[in-house]
C-alpha cells in the first residue's frame, strides 16, 4: 500500500517536465511553474516581435500559437486555476466533469510540486488518520481505484459505448462498496434509528 500511495500520478518527459494532463491542452509542471505545451513541439510558448508585431510563438519552432500558451502560474494561484477551468469548460466539457478534472489536475500539480521540493505533503494536524478496522481498510482499498477510474471516465468529452457502460458499472460498484462501508458503522435498524431517528417501513 505504501508503495502505491507514493507513486506519482503524472509522467515525466525527457526534459524533466511533469505532464499533468493532456486534456484539453497538455499541461506541464517544472521548477515551480505550471504552463501549457504546444501541440507542434511539446514546448512552452514565449513572446515574440516579428516585423514589429507582438505575438506568442512555440519556443522550439517559433510558429504562432494561441495566446493561452503565454500563461503560466504557481500551484496556489487561484485566479489561474479559474482561467484553466474556463478553458476546460470551453472545450465543451460539462460543468461537473470540468470541476472534477480541474480538481484532479490540481492535486497532481501539488504532488509534482511536493516531489520537486524533495518532501511529501504532510497530513494536516487537525485531521489525523482515523483508526480503522481491517474490514473498513479493505473496503476503502477497493473504493479509491473505482472512484478514480469513474472520475477519469467522466472527465472525457467523448465516450465510447463501452466506456458509457463502464461508467454505470463503476457507479454500481461504488454504491455496493458504500453500502458495505455504512454497514460497518451502522450494522442494523436499531443503530440507524439511534443516529437518524428514522422509522423504517
Amino acid at each position: 500500500m505504501s508503495t502505491k500511495a507514493s507513486t506519482p500520478s503524472f509522467t515525466t518527459d525527457e526534459h524533466g517536465q511533469a505532464i499533468l494532463t493532456t486534456v484539453p491542452i497538455t499541461l506541464a509542471y517544472f521548477e515551480g511553474r505550471i504552463y501549457y505545451l504546444t501541440n507542434c513541439c511539446g514546448a512552452s510558448g514565449k513572446g515574440s516581435i516579428a516585423d514589429g508585431i507582438p505575438s506568442i510563438v512555440c519556443r522550439k519552432c517559433y510558429r504562432d500559437v494561441d495566446d493561452v500558451f503565454a500563461d503560466s502560474w504557481q500551484v496556489d494561484d487561484e485566479a489561474a486555476w479559474a482561467r484553466y477551468y474556463s478553458l476546460v469548460r470551453a472545450d465543451c466539457i460539462a460543468d461537473a466533469q470540468a470541476r472534477q478534472h480541474v480538481a484532479r489536475v490540481r492535486r497532481t500539480a501539488e504532488q509534482a510540486a511536493a516531489l520537486d521540493a524533495g518532501r511529501h505533503v504532510p497530513a494536516p494536524l487537525s485531521a489525523p488518520a482515523p483508526v480503522l478496522t481491517d474490514a473498513v481498510k479493505s473496503l476503502l482499498i477497493d473504493w479509491f481505484p473505482v472512484r478514480d477510474r469513474l472520475y477519469d471516465l467522466c472527465s472525457k468529452d467523448l465516450l465510447s459505448d463501452r466506456e458509457i457502460a463502464e461508467i454505470e458499472e463503476k457507479r454500481r460498484e461504488l454504491v455496493d462498496i458504500g453500502d458495505e462501508l455504512v454497514a460497518q458503522f451502522v450494522p442494523d435498524a436499531q443503530a440507524r434509528f439511534a443516529i437518524t431517528g428514522d422509522l423504517l417501513p
